[in-house]
């Protein structure tokens, strides 16, 4: 099973400029998406790495720490799987975040 996440920004943008910033999970080529529940600039999210909001931003450490703790979760729960030797899937996923 082949597992990657990182934060990612929407591709639509709402009134004002602002994008919604989604954990993107990989799961064997198939993409998943968990929508955080804040909004930011383009120019404030950084996507190198795995996608965090620059220090610039007033909330960024805020951001930055929930995307971190979803990070960490959604690789737990991938670790999970892959010890019980159970495929995880896309629906799985999503149920079990």
């Amino acid at each position: 099973m082949a597992f990657s996440c990182k934060a990612v920004l929407a591709d639509y943008k709402r009134d004002g400029g602002l994008r919604r910033v989604y954990l993107q999970a990989i799961l064997d080529g198939r993409k998943v998406r968990i929508p955080f529940a804040f909004y930011v600039e383009e120019h404030h999210f950084q996507a190198r790495g795995n996608g965090s909001i620059r220090e610039a931003h007033p909330n960024a450490r805020d951001y930055n720490a929930e995307i971190e703790s979803a990070i960490v979760k959604a690789l737990s729960l991938a670790s999970r799987y892959r010890l019980k030797r159970k495929a995880l899937t896309c629906a799985a996923f999503k149920d079990e975040f």
